[in-house]
């Protein structure tokens, strides 16, 4: 499915443009699209309320305290479609080294936070 002009309509963002599929999930359609020179990340979850997305807000906010992570923007539900729009996050370059410190850094931080991020991604 590639999202309608009535959906992108309803997001109540101003002037959508260059909505583009993203690859790589297998459970929502992901898109990337533009409001002005705003970058967002689109994730639709046909037929489920807006509250599918309340773990992954959840985590992305528990997350937060010690790594970057997208800002969530929207979430909510139109026509029995769920969504949530994030800002956009480029791509950096792969460094394992600073990945094993953010997760050692986590695992300081709160070992609580730690447990529920990863029992509500798992």
């Amino acid at each position: 499915m590639t999202v309608t002009e009535d959906f992108l309509t309803r997001l109540n963002i101003q002037n959508i443009h260059d909505v583009v599929p993203v690859r790589g999930g297998d459970i929502n359609e992901a898109y990337s699209l533009y409001s002005g020179t705003q970058h967002y990340f689109l994730k639709v979850q046909k037929q489920h309320p807006a509250s599918f997305f309340d773990v992954e807000i959840a985590g992305l906010t528990a997350l937060s305290q010690v790594v970057r992570t997208p800002k969530v923007i929207a979430n909510g539900e139109i026509r029995g479609d769920a969504y949530l729009i994030l800002e956009w996050i480029d791509r950096g370059k792969s460094d394992q080294g600073a990945l094993g410190r953010t997760v050692a850094n986590l695992h300081q931080k709160n070992r609580i936070t730690v447990y529920l991020v990863l029992t509500l991604i798992i």
